[in-house]
């Protein structure tokens, strides 16, 4: 399991938001009328409600309400920071999936697949595995859905968001079609797949009031280690194809009632494939992502 965890006060997430809404306000027609605006004005309400001095609740807060914005808010500040990076030129910016990703319900937990509204957090989930990579210090090379570069290799990733346990086999089985027809004109390009399993597992409208994040990540890993086993014929059909690798990515918020800080976890969990073909090339590129991921948290 690999992590990205940063603790924060409710006033360094406004600070960084307020900087994020801007930048994207560059993109986004009338953001105003967008989700993105709903945060802005909700942290201002928050923010008000914490104490800047001891940063303790001074308001009674309804917990959903502070939960639900932090949870969208946190991911939104990491998604700016590693676009507002990207260069502009020669359309490297995803300018339109950027305006995309500013549309559907407020928060995840109202998301309706039947309504289609699931495209804008679709989306996101890309921006934020960009992100996840970005802070890795890869560097991405598109974002569609997405491709780092690892040295003489290209890794593409087909990124899903099932919304039931059941369908994660389904989403395997999509996302291995649409990379055979996929071709980054790269000679050395692979796949992968990340899987988030942030609405199957029920995080979207959920949060782990604690001090500390090491039984959070527990429960995860058991959580993950249940899914596979469930989808294990399934991994074994995607060996056979130019996947390297399936990521179980899941994000959780925790949150230190006592201190009013907020600890926003993204975990991914790559799974190395059994290489029925291509097994050099594969196993190069599982071991520069090691290399990378054992300079970081575990």
């Amino acid at each position: 399991m690999i992590l990205h965890r940063q603790t924060k006060s409710a006033a360094q997430i406004k600070g960084e938001y307020d900087a994020a809404y801007t930048w994207f306000g560059q993109y986004v027609k009338n953001i105003e009328k967008t989700r993105l605006k709903v945060y802005r004005d909700n942290l201002e309400f928050i923010s008000n409600s914490i104490s800047a001095d001891d940063n303790k609740v001074q308001n009674e807060l309804d917990k959903y309400f502070l939960v639900n914005n932090m949870f969208e808010v946190t991911r939104l500040v990491n998604i700016f920071k590693t676009l507002s990076q990207t260069r502009q030129t020669k359309g490297n910016l995803p300018i339109r999936k950027i305006r995309e990703m500013a549309e559907g319900s407020v928060y995840s937990a109202n998301e309706s697949d039947t309504l289609g509204d699931s495209k804008s957090r679709n989306i996101q989930f890309e921006f934020e595995l960009a992100s996840f990579f970005s802070d890795l210090g890869l560097h991405i090379r598109n974002y569609e859905d997405l491709t780092v570069d690892l040295g003489e290799y290209q890794l593409s990733y087909q990124c899903k968001r099932p919304s039931k346990l059941d369908n994660i086999g389904k989403s395997i089985k999509n996302a291995v079609r649409q990379l055979a027809k996929y071709n980054s004109g790269h000679p050395r390009n692979y796949h992968a797949i990340a899987i988030s399993l942030e609405k199957a597992l029920g995080f979207t409208n959920s949060y782990y009031e604690t001090k500390s994040t090491d039984m959070v990540l527990s429960e995860i890993r058991d959580r993950v280690s249940k899914i596979r086993a469930n989808v294990d014929l399934i991994e074994d059909l995607v060996s056979e194809t130019k996947c390297v690798l399936i990521d179980y990515c899941c994000r959780v918020l925790c949150w230190n009632k006592i201190t009013a800080q907020f600890v926003p976890i993204f975990s991914s969990n790559p799974v190395r494939l059994d290489y029925k073909t291509g097994a050099i090339h594969k196993n190069a590129i599982w071991q520069k992502l090691n290399s990378v991921y054992n300079m970081h948290f575990r």
